[in-house]
């Protein structure tokens, strides 16, 4: 039962809102919002008549070497002249977290992070409906397929996998079994103090944030 308390009490302290998120953001020094980059990377569709799309190069300061393929496909522009004006920007929006490895990736690729506006390539954000993408034209994305809730919030999907794991256990043995707090608390805790358990971890996560 104390446990029990503790994660309640942790729930209560630490809500994640678009206010708490955008005195994240204000904490921000300019050069985040900068490109690291001069040059925008672009690739070839492999399917007749599909446009290009953005290819994300390794950094330096990253050991792992980019794919090995047809380096010919890819085409890069300078954000200094080659093209007369070629601004590429990502916006976080207020409903998640910003994250360094997106946030370096985009940096890294040439795009320039903008505190608001819609003037974005990518929007970076948190569960999305359809309203949310019907004003988006064809030259912006977004990281998330709208009311895909199912699968983006950790409790449901775990609802979800354990339905099938139950109908077709050969087929969806495919994570560590879960429990949702508080309503499995109890439950955890028989299974967290059984002696194969003992000095087995487990990951405490939100729902519906990382």
């Amino acid at each position: 039962m104390e446990e029990h308390y503790k994660v309640k009490q942790f729930i209560i302290e630490n809500p994640v809102s678009a206010a708490f998120l955008r005195r994240e953001k204000g904490r921000l020094p300019y050069s985040v919002f900068k490109a690291t980059a001069d040059d925008v990377h672009f690739i070839k569709s492999n399917y007749k008549g599909r446009p290009p799309t953005v290819y994300f190069p390794y950094p330096s300061y990253v050991s792992s070497k980019n794919p090995n393929f047809d380096q010919s496909l890819i085409k890069s522009y300078s954000r200094r002249g080659e093209l007369e004006y070629l601004f590429m920007s990502f916006h976080n929006s207020d409903r998640t977290h910003i994250y360094n490895a997106v946030v370096n990736t985009m940096k890294n690729g040439g795009f320039e992070m903008i505190e608001k506006g819609e003037d974005w390539n990518l929007i970076w954000t948190g569960y999305c409906q359809i309203e949310d993408i019907m004003s988006m034209n064809k030259y912006q994305k977004v990281n998330h397929f709208p009311n895909s809730v199912n699968l983006g919030r950790k409790d449901l999907l775990w609802k979800n996998v354990l339905r099938m794991r139950l109908k077709y256990p050969e087929y969806y043995n495919i994570c560590p079994f879960s429990w949702i707090l508080p309503e499995q608390q109890f439950e955890f805790e028989n299974i967290k103090n059984l002696k194969f358990c003992c000095k087995k971890y487990f990951i405490l996560k939100p729902t519906n944030s990382s």
